[in-house]
């Protein structure tokens, strides 16, 4: 779109190139979206009700024409996300969490997997946030944690399981996120 400016005498203008960003292009036709995020991805849902080719941009140098794409993010940190529909676009800023990677020593042989558990004290209040396959002793935990007071101590520990029961738990190992 460009804008000409004339003075009074009608002499002297100026034509000048603008954009126009905006998220609803009629009373009828909005372009918006929401997310939900999990580890280092996120689900985006097409709230718009304008018609048209849809071009989803990451943020990350990766884009896609889905409707309601899952996207994987090659790390933590805040992205700018766009949804484009027939020119008109609109971005929010995703936060994908910084998480921590926990990893153990596997000394179990017959394991089906292992459960990991997450307290905020490190003596009460364990409850399990994942398990993962045998033989598998590393998990990037990143869910929950952003809900967590940065300043404060997270508290992790791990076992092993299998259909004869439950092993001994780790260590408990703490970390303080966000520092």
């Amino acid at each position: 779109m460009t804008l000409t400016v004339i003075n009074e005498s009608g002499g002297s203008s100026k034509t000048v190139a603008i954009t126009i960003s905006q998220a609803v292009t009629s009373e009828s036709e909005t372009v918006g979206f929401s997310y939900t995020v999990g580890d280092i991805s996120a689900q985006f849902t097409d709230t718009s009700t304008k018609p048209g080719a849809r071009l989803w941009d990451f943020g990350d140098n990766t884009t896609s024409t889905e409707i309601n794409p899952h996207h994987l993010f090659p790390s933590t940190g805040v992205y700018t996300v766009t949804l484009t529909i027939e020119g008109t676009s609109i971005s929010q800023q995703v936060a994908i969490d910084t998480g921590v990677l926990l990893s153990w020593q596997d000394n179990s042989g017959d394991e089906t997997g292992f459960k990991v558990e997450h307290s905020l004290n490190g003596v009460s209040g364990w409850s399990q946030i994942a398990t993962t396959a045998a033989g598998v002793n590393t998990l990037l935990v990143t869910k929950n944690l952003h809900a967590v007071d940065p300043t404060v101590l997270n508290y992790f520990r791990v076992r092993a399981y299998n259909a004869g029961g439950n092993s001994t738990y780790t260590n408990i190992a703490s970390v303080q996120c966000g520092v």
